[in-house]
């Protein structure tokens, strides 16, 4: 089977230049479908609400309880401060969720570039 080269969850989610969050792009994997390996390993052009889509939308699922997390540890962080206190450097909470090791199902979805769906960015993100 040819397998074409898939511009990734990963991919847009980690572009600084690129809006998407992980609600642009399950509201595009549920309006249009995705490619990639579903979670047994199968590959293909999964359709809107079949196995594969599903496993793509649990994919972004962990990885917004991800980005939920390592704000909430930033915000942590913060609240200890004390008045006076001098202003420490954050990490940017992005960064240690791209360097976890449970994003591994953004790598497995996507689209072909010649195939990528409109993604919707009027989808509003919670704050």
């Amino acid at each position: 089977m040819d397998r074409p080269k898939l511009v990734t969850f990963f991919d847009l989610l980690q572009d600084r230049n690129n809006p998407c969050t992980p609600a642009h792009l399950a509201t595009a994997t549920e309006r249009h479908g995705v490619w990639g390996w579903d979670r047994f390993g199968r590959y293909g052009n999964f359709k809107p609400g079949s196995d594969g889509a599903l496993s793509a939308l649990d994919a972004l699922a962990e990885f917004q309880k991800l980005i939920d997390l390592a704000f909430e540890r930033a915000d942590q962080e913060l609240a200890r401060l004390e008045q006076g206190d001098p202003y420490p450097c954050l990490e940017d909470p992005l960064d240690w969720v791209f360097d976890q090791p449970h994003t591994i199902g953004i790598h497995r979805f996507g689209w072909p570039k010649a195939a990528m769906p409109p993604i919707d960015l009027s989808v509003k993100h919670p704050p």
